[in-house]
């Protein structure tokens, strides 16, 4: 069973941390590149991550924008994907976040993997004018 954490430990961020630099060494892949901010937003208490039997599998960092929830960076652990659990980490956090009053979630992603990630789950291109690219997805909330 995954169980989110709204509050991981520095010992949680440096496993996720030791998977991406293994990741990027492997395969060249993942967010090893963007180290300084997952850091950033683990100080910030805008990091959620995902643990399957006690250990980090998946992180999402965030910002919170009144009613908008703003997904920034997202990942599985490689060794865990493809199970199902990168959904139900996204619905989970969005479950969560459905009492802080959202209405919509944003999402800006440049891989083509991870939008049809967010096609599956729901989200539709975001054709907002003030919105300034074109990968950006929303899911609207309904309370």
């Amino acid at each position: 069973m995954l169980k989110l954490e709204f509050n991981p430990s520095i010992i949680q961020l440096f496993e996720i941390k030791a998977w991406l630099k293994k990741e990027q060494d492997e395969t060249d892949e993942g967010f090893y590149c963007s180290w300084y901010m997952v850091e950033r937003f683990f100080d910030e208490e805008q990091l959620i991550i995902g643990l399957f039997e006690n250990s980090p599998i998946a992180f999402m960092t965030y910002n919170l924008n009144g009613t908008v929830l703003i997904f920034d960076l997202m990942e599985v652990k490689p060794s865990h994907r493809k199970k199902g659990l990168g959904k139900i980490f996204v619905l989970e956090s969005i479950e969560y976040f459905k009492s802080k009053k959202i209405k919509k979630v944003e999402v800006d992603s440049i891989y083509e993997g991870s939008r049809e990630f967010c096609r599956k789950l729901g989200f539709v291109i975001d054709n907002d004018p003030t919105v300034s690219t074109s990968t950006n997805y929303k899911l609207i909330i309904s309370q």
